[in-house]
């Protein structure tokens, strides 16, 4: 199954890659999604290598 989320959000203290890593988490507990295919952030950055850094080494997924 593949999911998008787009939206315009606050850091609130966070780097992007703390923010991307925790709205993933969040979608994950909604729904059965398997792994990370991409993150965009500003419409044209690609953060999808930080993030799963972040999940390798930070916060593993559950």
């Amino acid at each position: 199954m593949r999911a998008q989320r787009a939206g315009s959000f606050p850091l609130r203290g966070r780097t992007p890659e703390k923010f991307a890593a925790d709205w993933i988490t969040e979608i994950k507990r909604e729904m059965d999604v398997d792994g990370l295919i991409s993150v965009i952030i500003d419409g044209k950055e690609d953060i999808t290598e930080k993030v799963n850094k972040w999940f390798k080494f930070k916060a593993p997924l559950n």
